[in-house]
């Protein structure tokens, strides 16, 4: 049977980092990333798990994903996040699909748990990831909200992953402006858009994508969650922008 290793990025040591690594306690091998130093003696009872200390500072999530494929001696390798967790009897699931395809990867339905309810619509609802991958046929590019390049087949299965995202409102618009950071100096430095462009984004990419996930993707029927959930992608959409004209309009002082 095809060996797995599951690779998880985490900061610190949380529940929902344990909860993680249990839904992934089947899997041969898990690898948690240790990216903050703080990991050195996390544990838990009865699951066997190696951490690996990331040897630099992180500013750039491809480039870590890079680095831990690295680590792995597996054939195949599947990404978890620390606030995710993979479907009951998951690994036995990717398992058996794994002995029966030649594909280079698998992709997984991913869904958000908002406020404890299930978004079923929007951006956040079933979104289809490739997450489980052959080793030496994968490779993340973007330093932020990296995507992987696979070389070969991905197959979209029905494996289930929940995304255990953002307990309240106040830690969710931290995120979206510490990735809206991100994103604009990836997009400054270099330069890859002219101002113009970015104007035109700005005024017409936060109204659209609040349109986009309401309407067409119909965030709405999940409720006052679908919205708060609509407006927050919405509005980091817009930081992106402004964050990117204070860096050009910056640089010309």
């Amino acid at each position: 049977m095809p060996k797995i290793t599951t690779i998880i990025l985490a900061e610190t040591a949380t529940q929902l980092l344990t909860k993680a690594i249990h839904s992934v306690k089947l899997a041969n091998f898990i690898l948690v990333i240790d990216t903050s130093g703080k990991l050195t003696n996390f544990k838990i009872p009865g699951i066997d798990f190696k951490i690996i200390r990331y040897p630099k500072l992180l500013t750039n999530f491809s480039t870590v994903r890079n680095w831990a494929l690295t680590q792995v001696e597996t054939d195949w390798v599947l990404f978890l996040d620390s606030d995710e967790q993979l479907e009951p009897r998951g690994i036995n699931h990717i398992t058996q699909i794994l002995s029966q395809t030649q594909a280079s990867a698998l992709a997984v339905s991913r869904s958000d748990i908002y406020l404890n309810k299930l978004l079923r619509f929007g951006e956040a609802g079933h979104q289809s990831l490739p997450r489980i991958f052959q080793r030496n046929q994968i490779r993340y590019i973007g330093s932020v909200h990296e995507r992987p390049q696979v070389l070969g087949q991905i197959l979209p299965t029905n494996i289930q992953i929940r995304h255990l995202s953002h307990p309240n409102i106040s830690q969710f618009l931290s995120t979206v402006n510490s990735y809206a950071q991100l994103m604009a100096w990836e997009k400054t430095h270099p330069q890859s858009e002219g101002l113009l462009t970015i104007w035109l984004k700005l005024l017409t990419f936060p109204p659209g994508k609040l349109f986009y996930n309401l309407i067409i993707k119909q965030g709405l029927r999940d409720g006052w969650r679908g919205l708060v959930y609509a407006v927050m992608m919405s509005f980091h959409s817009l930081l992106v922008r402004i964050y990117q004209l204070e860096l050009i309009y910056g640089k010309k002082k």
